[in-house]
């Protein structure tokens, strides 16, 4: 390569760096909104607001909570995906809300391509805890334990911690 076409591509690297970079500062010019597809008080409307108070922080812009109820979650992502694809109407989802749904109601008034992910923001590890390591007898001895402190029946209590389960 030459010098002048090794500098017309550093202008057009530069031209294009400055252009996205302008386009990113926009975003968001106005409130996002992320539909929970639960009622509100449960896991997923906790994980959301969780989120969206760190993405507000970080995108300097206020999040709103919908908290959309029905079907499985399927009402909600019908809202979400009939939204403006914008950038300022998401949804937050389980695999219940983004896989089964398919199964369970066949004839959906969107596909699955009608989203596109942004961010894994929550898993559950608890099925993999218990399988690592724990034997049926610490399980039942931390369960002892729980019903301990709740105060439960102490009897019952007494008799699955004394006999060794393995």
């Amino acid at each position: 390569m030459n010098s002048v076409t090794k500098r017309l591509l550093a202008v057009v690297a530069a031209f294009t760096f400055v252009v996205t970079a302008a386009c990113a500062q926009d975003f968001p010019r106005r409130p996002i909104t992320l539909i929970v597809p639960f009622a509100a008080g449960g896991n997923s409307d906790v994980i959301a607001r969780t989120v969206a108070e760190q993405m507000g922080t970080a995108l300097g812009q206020t999040i709103v909570i919908e908290n959309i109820g029905g079907a499985g979650g399927s009402t909600a992502l019908t809202r979400a995906a009939r939204a403006e694809p914008d950038g300022y109407t998401i949804a937050i989802g389980n695999a219940g809300t983004n896989a089964a749904a398919y199964t369970i109601y066949p004839m959906l008034p969107f596909k699955p391509d009608a989203f596109a992910p942004i961010a894994v923001v929550a898993k559950d590890i608890r099925h993999r805890r218990a399988a690592q390591g724990f034997s049926r007898w610490h399980r039942a001895r931390i369960h002892c334990l729980r019903q301990k402190q709740s105060g439960q029946d102490q009897s019952r209590s007494r008799r699955v911690s004394a006999r060794r389960i393995s």
